[in-house]
């Protein structure tokens, strides 16, 4: 490990520091994981969910836990990139619901005035095809913005169908499955 933190001087205080956070990890994992109720952020969502359960877990809902990602909504508002894809899913959402469709499909309806100018475009304003579009898709998929998430699987033909999802649903599911954990878990 060349973490400069863990180089310390005294000789055995990096295995003590390993072992002692290898003890919370256990500690954590035998209460169940839990997980925190974070603001979606893309990729990372899983992880700050983790991250911020695992603090949570350990602090008793103190001071670290309640700052754990207190800075997203300045992130946020500093990303364009997630904003653009956060109004492009949420004018998918509106014209679709959550509907699978195919690149080709979505390509299809690109030209729909419900789109209010959010749909994606290549160098220069050009249309995607269906190809460039399913690769901007492929690199989005399980990634939130703002509010969704985008959803994508590939059947047996190998062609994959795309969809939004609406993130505080799964937030609903996730805090319905935590009431029904037995106690103690």
């Amino acid at each position: 490990m060349q973490t400069p933190v863990l180089q310390v001087g005294r000789p055995g205080l990096r295995q003590l520091l390993l072992a002692a956070l290898c003890a919370l990890v256990a500690d954590w994992a035998a209460a169940g994981c839990p997980e925190a109720a974070v603001v979606p952020m893309r990729q990372f969502t899983a992880w700050a969910r983790a991250c911020g359960g695992f603090l949570a877990h350990h602090d008793g809902g103190g001071l670290e836990a309640k700052a754990f990602l207190a800075n997203t909504g300045e992130l946020e508002e500093a990303d364009d990139d997630d904003a653009d894809w956060a109004q492009f899913l949420a004018r998918w959402h509106f014209i679709f619901g959550g509907t699978a469709v195919t690149s080709e499909q979505l390509r299809d309806a690109s030209y729909d005035s419900r789109w209010g100018g959010t749909f994606p475009t290549g160098k220069g304003g050009d249309a995607l095809s269906a190809k460039s579009l399913g690769r901007r898709l492929s690199g989005a998929k399980g990634r939130y913005h703002g509010e969704f998430v985008l959803k994508g699987q590939q059947d047996r033909h190998r062609l994959w169908w795309w969809r939004t999802e609406q993130w505080h649903a799964e937030l609903a599911e996730f805090a319905e499955s935590a009431r029904t954990l037995p106690a103690g878990v």
